[in-house]
C-alpha cells in the first residue's frame, strides 16, 4: 500500500508510483516512477536497497527495490523515499513493509499475488464478559477461520490453520498459554481444499489470567499446505481492517485485554472449571473442587476464603486457602458433603462466594466478591429408604500405577459383598471432571456371592494441567440403587513426583498398604546385602 506525499509545490512532480506491501526479507518489487524532470532518489535507511544507483536519468524510470530487513514485531512501517530534481525541487512517496505471520509473506503457488487466488475470512466472538475486540480474563473466545481456494486450477493438500497472539511490543506468542477448549490448540490440519472449495474451523479457548497483562495484543491468522508454507501461505484478511478491531492493517486484529480494576470483582470462581451439572444420588458423598482466580491487577496477602451454601440441603461450608493470592494466581477450593438420604430427586443450586483482602489484625476479610457463583447439583435415584432387596457392599482402593499430569492413573478398587445373598454390582467413577478427562472401570460389573471379593481397575486420564490433591468417587450400584460411595483423594504431581491415596481409602485398605511397605523393606534389604557383597 502506497501513499503519495507531496512536500511542497515544485518543478518535480512524481506520478504512477505503485507497489504492494513488502512482507519478507529479500522481496524485490519493480517500481515505475514517472516525473516531469530527471531526478535522483534518496533512501533514509538500510532497510531497502535500490537499483540502478538510486537515480533516474529520464523522466520515467523503473527501479528494483529490495527489502533487506523486516521489523521483529508485528507492526506496519512506512519507508519514505525522496526524489530530488536538478533544480533541487523534491517530491516523496511511501513504501510500507510489515512483519506478517507467514514465514515468507503471503504467497500462492510460489507467487506474491494472492488476492485473486485465495481469501481468508476471520470472525472473532467473545462469549464472556468482554467484547469481541476487548477481552477480560476467563473470557471464552471463538475465532472462526475460513479459507476459500478461489483458484480454479490448483488444489491445496493437507491445509493447516494456525493463529497467534502477540503483545504489540513483543515477539513472543502467548496463544499456546491460553486454556484451550478446541481439540488441537492453536494449530489444526483441516484437510484438502480443492480448487473452488473452502474449509472452516473454529478455534476456542479461555483467556488465562496468569498469561496476560493490561495491554494491546495482535491476533494473527495464517493458512498453508502442510510443509509448503514458504511456497503457499495467506495471512491477511479484510475482516481485520475494520473499525471493530481498531486496526489499519489487514494482517492483524488489535485486541485490548483489560484486567479487572474493581477490587470487589477481582476474585472469582471459574464456572468453566466444573461440569454444567454435578450428578449425585441421595446419600452419596460429593467432592466438589472449583477453581478460583484473581482476575484483577492487585495482589492479596495471607489467605482467601470460599463458601458454599444451599439451604434445602443444609449446606453452609467454607474452604480457607492459605497463602498469598497475587494477580493472575489460581487455586482450587475443595468442598466435601453428603447428599441427605431424604433429599428430593431434583436439581439444587449451590451458591458460592469469595472473601479476600485478609486483615490479620482483626481476623477478617475486607473484601467479598460482588457476584455470587453457581453450580447445579442434580440429585436422582436412591432417594428415600434403600430397598431391602438391594445388595450391600464395602469398597477399598489402592493406587496401582500412574498419577503424573498428562498420563493415565490406575486405581484398584476391591469390592466385598457384605449382603446375605449373591448380588450384581455396577462400578463407576464420578466427580473427576475437573482434573481428569475420563474415568473407566474394567470390568464395569461384578457378580459376587455372599462374602466374596472382586477387583476392578479404574483408569483415569489425568489432564495436562492437573496438580495437587484431587478427588473422585467410586460408586457401586446394585438393583438400580446406590449401595455405597467411596471418596478417594489422590495427589497428582509432575514427572518424577509421587501420587498417593489418602482418607478413607487408606483406612479401609490397610492390609494392601502393609504389603506394599513389606515389599519396600525387602527391596532395601536386598540392596544392602548386594552392596556388602560388592565391597568384599
Amino acid at each position: 500500500m502506497l501513499a503519495l506525499m507531496v512536500s511542497f509545490v515544485s518543478a518535480l512532480t512524481l506520478s504512477e508510483v505503485s507497489s504492494d506491501d513488502f512482507t519478507y526479507e529479500g522481496q524485490v518489487q519493480n517500481i515505475t516512477i514517472s516525473g516531469d524532470v530527471a531526478f535522483s532518489l534518496t533512501l533514509p535507511s538500510n532497510s531497502f536497497s535500490v537499483t540502478p544507483s538510486s537515480s533516474g536519468t529520464d523522466t520515467s524510470s523503473t527501479f528494483n527495490f529490495t527489502l533487506n530487513t523486516l521489523p521483529t514485531i508485528f507492526e506496519v512501517n512506512t519507508f519514505t523515499v525522496t526524489a530530488t530534481a536538478a533544480d533541487d525541487s523534491t517530491d516523496t512517496f511511501d513504501l510500507t513493509y510489515a512483519k506478517t505471520f507467514c514465514s515468507k509473506g503471503a504467497r500462492y503457488d510460489g507467487n506474491d499475488d494472492v488476492s485473486s487466488n485465495a481469501t481468508l475470512e476471520v470472525r472473532i466472538d467473545n462469549n464472556g464478559e468482554g467484547d469481541d475486540n476487548t477481552w477480560q480474563p476467563l473470557d471464552n473466545i471463538e475465532v472462526k477461520v475460513k479459507l476459500k481456494n478461489d483458484n480454479d486450477g490448483v488444489d491445496l493438500d493437507n491445509v493447516i490453520f494456525e493463529i497467534g497472539l502477540y503483545k504489540t511490543d513483543s515477539a513472543s506468542n502467548v496463544i499456546d498459554d491460553m486454556q484451550w477448549i478446541s481439540k488441537d490448540d492453536e494449530e489444526v490440519e483441516v484437510g484438502d481444499i480443492d480448487a473452488g472449495d473452502s474449509e472452516t474451523y473454529t478455534f476456542e479457548f479461555i483467556v488465562d489470567p496468569a498469561e496476560i497483562d493490561d495491554s494491546d495484543y495482535y491476533l494473527v491468522v495464517k493458512a498453508y499446505p502442510d510443509g509448503e508454507e514458504s511456497d503457499t501461505c495467506i495471512d491477511y484478511s479484510s475482516d481485520f481492517k475494520t473499525s471493530d478491531f481498531g486496526s489499519t492493517s489487514k494482517y492483524t486484529a488489535t485486541i485490548s485485554i483489560d484486567k479487572e480494576n474493581d477490587k470487589d470483582k477481582m476474585v472469582v470462581v471459574d464456572t468453566s472449571s466444573y461440569p454444567v451439572a454435578i450428578e449425585a444420588f441421595c446419600g452419596a458423598n460429593v467432592l466438589f473442587t472449583p477453581d478460583v482466580w484473581n482476575v484483577g491487577d492487585t495482589n492479596f496477602e495471607d489467605q482467601i476464603k470460599v463458601t458454599l451454601y444451599n439451604q434445602e440441603l443444609g449446606l453452609n461450608i467454607e474452604d480457607v486457602i492459605l497463602g498469598d493470592f497475587d494477580a493472575g494466581d489460581s487455586a482450587t477450593a475443595s468442598f466435601s458433603f453428603t447428599v441427605p438420604e431424604d433429599a428430593s430427586a431434583k436439581t439444587y443450586v449451590l451458591i458460592m462466594e469469595a472473601f479476600y483482602d485478609y486483615d490479620k489484625d482483626d481476623d477478617a476479610y475486607d473484601r467479598s466478591s460482588d457476584d455470587t457463583f453457581r453450580a447445579n447439583l442434580v440429585v436422582s435415584g436412591n432417594c428415600g429408604d434403600i430397598s431391602a432387596s438391594a445388595g450391600s457392599a464395602t469398597v477399598s482402593a489402592a493406587l496401582e500405577s500412574g498419577g503424573k499430569a498428562g498420563e493415565n492413573m490406575v486405581v484398584r478398587a476391591v469390592v466385598t459383598n457384605t449382603g446375605t445373598a449373591s448380588a450384581t454390582y455396577a462400578i463407576s467413577a464420578a466427580g473427576y471432571s475437573s482434573w481428569a478427562s475420563s474415568g473407566t472401570a474394567n470390568p464395569g460389573t461384578l457378580t459376587l456371592n455372599k462374602g466374596e471379593v472382586g477387583t476392578v481397575q479404574i483408569t483415569l486420564a489425568v489432564k495436562d494441567d492437573a496438580s495437587g490433591n484431587q478427588g473422585f468417587n467410586i460408586e457401586v450400584v446394585s438393583g438400580n440403587q446406590l449401595v455405597v460411595t467411596q471418596p478417594v483423594t489422590v495427589s497428582v504431581e509432575g514427572k518424577g513426583g509421587f501420587s498417593f491415596l489418602t482418607g478413607a481409602a487408606i483406612k479401609d485398605n490397610a492390609y494392601l498398604w502393609g504389603i506394599g511397605l513389606l515389599n519396600l523393606i525387602l527391596i532395601v534389604a536386598i540392596i544392602i546385602v548386594a552392596v556388602r557383597v560388592m565391597r568384599k
